[in-house]
């Protein structure tokens, strides 16, 4: 997957968006919605092509760079 991939279409927000926010400490849901407004759009439906919400794929992210770092779930996150 390309980093400049739109992934969170409601919001047009780039996987390399959501890379920044988690490198500058975003380890929850509420985290990346602050830092990115990915998952607030309340527009998947239409402009999803999956026509799914982006939270799953959001955490499922955030899971993996957990486990990348070798921290575990904290916050809420998982």
């Amino acid at each position: 997957m390309s980093r400049d991939e739109t992934i969170w279409h409601c919001m047009g927000v780039k996987r390399k968006t959501l890379m920044q926010a988690i490198q500058t400490g975003a380890r929850t849901l509420p985290d990346i919605q602050t830092a990115t407004r990915a998952c607030t759009g309340h527009q998947c439906r239409t402009r999803n092509p999956n026509g799914t919400c982006c939270s799953a794929d959001i955490l499922r992210i955030l899971a993996e760079e957990s486990r990348r770092r070798g921290e575990g779930p904290s916050g809420g996150a998982f």
